[in-house]
């Protein structure tokens, strides 16, 4: 979301004179694209804070990225046409516009969290902050945007992916168009190879983010994917025709806006993104854009230019306000909300006056770069580069700000910060893509065949069944993270493809003839509400895509067909002599998670030890759904296995081992811990 300045760039050949061969012979500063940026930077900010009504606010980011394509676009047809298109030029100008704020920001974040906020927390802001001045941060989160991914909320510079994205579209764009330039053939059909690249990306993205919630990430991430929007921008700068006639402008005008509004109102975070659905934001902001009605009234409401002035700096201040608030424990009600809005507004006004502006003017100056002001700047961007490497390698500063404490606490400090890192994943074995998940196979060619259907739950004890493929087994692990292993249940999430998984790990066992299965998932995690799961998880299929169901009774009735039906696939195993084993969850500390521990420990200087989980009020907790799962089991004939009997006394369940906290999260237990003799649960049901 680049900030474009109110001078050169908003001033736009579109809907003005132009010569014979297409060459602007004036330029109108355009009202339309300011209020516009005004609007989508708006319900992205409305969006974030929750505000009602704003539930597809995030069509905001759509809309600056086609927005900016076509003003990129046209700078450089200008500069060309011209004759004086420079790329250093280009690249220099959008340095100047971007960097600025975005560094001031990430400055401010490092002084802040150095002073507020507990060192891991500050080393994952630092880490982040580096991505983002290297504009790398889409790359990062593609990579690291997983199941196990901290929440969104917890991600001070999240909002800066958008930024990274179209940095990339900087770097290529003017290149492309400068070889393009050189080549009349190429320069003369630019308007039908920039629309075939716009195509393609589309339907890339559409296609990448259809196959699985893995795959949608890269899609809603990356630049090639993302890519459609912003040439769908710099196609119109090129091929717009010259509409005189206002009313059909008007009505371009009407039908724009009002898509735009369709897509905040009816689009949540259940629509898949980006989808087919993608395409409504965008042509709405065409056709707001090639109206080109910078005198209409909407431009002129009161407040809207300045918003469209100042949206660059409320896009990146606005963001770490909210995560300051959740971090800080602020309940995001009405008070908090308006407090938080606010805000966000007044640090944009004060980021526009002495980032956007004053300093970028101090840094830049208005003459023309010298070789001693430009090597000035290369050692200030080392500097500016160092600064969150150190506090990124220094984990937040940790040794420093620690000194004082003693030996117990640190070592408590520790053993909390590497627990979210004690996980190996699919490592033990070399897994492939199996449907939306992965399949892998230990131990292949022996006898004894083996297979485990689950989700994270069954990934977790991947170093103990490594270790068990050993001792004549060859063990089939066929898991998809978050998604438990129910046939045709639809979970509110973009990207689901559960069910599909679901069938096809049923249809592997089935076909492939093991001598046993073991069916492991995170029962309680999902159905961990009074009844079963809560409203608005599960959802039903509609026009829209899926659809949360927020009745409770048809929650519960699309629960018991899904283990109605999660009975009758264990019965189809059963029946032709497999033996079938379905796993309880092991016991959880119910939502808490190391990092919680830390921050406690650090802020009160001594150590925070977990309770033990209270094995009477676990139970009665989950209850119901222990229940559910033992009688569907039943049902087809498997066999239970309880981890609850082995991991716990007869009052409590530990959550340390030998003075090392057992969970990476909030319900995953960590590699370490897996092979130890307690959680030998699985041994019997694999030997026997």
């Amino acid at each position: 979301m680049t900030y474009i300045s109110s001078s050169d760039e908003f001033r736009s050949p579109l809907g003005v004179a132009s010569t014979a061969d297409g060459v602007p012979t004036e330029r109108a500063f355009r009202k339309d694209i300011n209020a516009l940026r005004a609007i989508a930077a708006s319900i992205v900010v409305l969006f974030h804070f929750r505000v009602g009504g704003f539930a597809g606010g995030f069509v905001g980011v759509d809309i600056f990225f086609v927005i900016s394509g076509l003003l990129m676009m046209q700078i450089i047809e200008r500069k060309v046409a011209a004759g004086r298109f420079s790329v250093l030029e280009f690249y220099l100008a959008r340095t100047k516009r971007i960097v600025p704020a975005l560094a001031s920001l990430c400055v401010v974040l490092l002084v802040f969290g150095t002073l507020f906020l507990d060192p891991m927390t500050l080393s994952e802001v630092a880490r982040n902050a580096l991505a983002s001045l290297l504009f790398l941060s889409n790359v990062l989160y593609s990579s690291v945007s997983s199941y196990f991914a901290e929440a969104a909320e917890t991600n001070w510079l999240l909002h800066t992916w958008t930024l990274s994205v179209e940095w990339q579209f900087y770097l290529a764009l003017p290149v492309v168009m400068a070889l393009a330039s050189r080549s009349p053939l190429l320069w003369r059909h630019r308007k039908t190879w920039i629309a075939s690249a716009c195509i393609l990306s589309f339907l890339a993205a559409i296609l990448i983010a259809g196959r699985s919630e893995s795959f949608e990430k890269y899609a809603f991430f990356l630049l090639p994917t993302r890519a459609w929007e912003m040439l769908a921008g710099a196609w119109l700068a090129i091929a717009a025709p010259q509409i005189k006639n206002r009313a059909l402008n008007s009505i371009m005008l009407s039908v724009g806006l009002a898509a735009i509004v369709f897509s905040t109102i009816f689009f949540d975070a259940a629509t898949s993104w980006p989808s087919l659905w993608t395409a409504i934001p965008v042509l709405g902001t065409l056709a707001v854009l090639a109206a080109a009605r910078g005198d209409a009234g909407w431009t002129r409401t009161p407040g809207i230019q300045a918003l469209g002035t100042w949206s660059y700096s409320l896009y990146l201040w606005h963001w770490p306000i909210f995560v300051g608030f959740t971090y800080f424990g602020v309940l995001m009600g009405p008070a908090a909300i308006a407090c938080g809005l606010a805000l966000s507004v007044l640090c944009a006004m004060l980021s526009y006056e002495l980032f956007e502006t004053r300093l970028r003017d101090a840094i830049f100056g208005r003459t023309p770069l010298s070789w001693r002001r430009a090597g000035a700047l290369a050692a200030a961007a080392l500097i500016l580069v160092a600064i969150p490497v150190t506090a990124w390698k220094m984990q937040g500063f940790e040794a420093v700000r620690t000194a004082a404490f003693d030996s117990d606490t640190k070592a408590r400090l520790i053993d909390y910060r590497g627990a979210p890192a004690d996980w190996k994943g699919m490592s033990p074995c070399k897994g492939q893509q199996f449907y939306s998940g992965h399949i892998c196979v230990m131990g292949a060619g022996k006898a004894n065949r083996v297979a485990i259907i689950g989700d994270s739950h069954a990934e977790q004890m991947l170093p103990r069944l490594a270790q068990l493929s050993q001792q004549n087994a060859e063990i089939t692990v066929i898991r998809q993270q978050g998604c438990p292993p129910l046939p045709t249940l639809f979970w509110s999430r973009r990207g689901d493809h559960c069910h599909r998984f679901t069938e096809k790990a049923f249809e592997k066992v089935l076909s492939d003839r093991f001598d046993k299965v073991i069916i492991i998932s995170a029962w309680v995690h999902y159905f961990d509400y009074p009844g079963g799961a809560k409203p608005g998880a599960l959802c039903a299929m509609s026009w829209r895509g899926c659809r949360p169901i927020t009745s409770t009774a048809a929650v519960e009735a699309a629960k018991d067909e899904a283990f109605a039906s999660f009975s009758d696939h264990i019965g189809r195993l059963t029946a032709r002599g497999v033996k079938v084993a379905v796993v309880q969850q092991t016991p959880d500390p119910n939502g808490v998670k190391p990092h919680d521990y830390y921050q406690g420990t650090f802020f009160g200087g001594v150590p925070r030890i977990a309770p033990e989980i209270d094995r009477a009020a676990y139970l009665a907790r989950a209850s119901n759904i222990r229940n559910v799962v033992a009688a569907a089991a039943r049902r087809g004939g498997a066999t239970i296995i309880d981890p609850v009997e082995t991991l716990c006394g007869d009052r409590a369940c530990p959550v340390y081992n030998d003075g090392h906290y057992l969970y990476t999260d909030t319900h995953h237990t960590r590699a370490t811990e897996v092979v130890h003799p307690r959680y030998a649960y699985l041994d019997k049901a694999m030997f026997n």
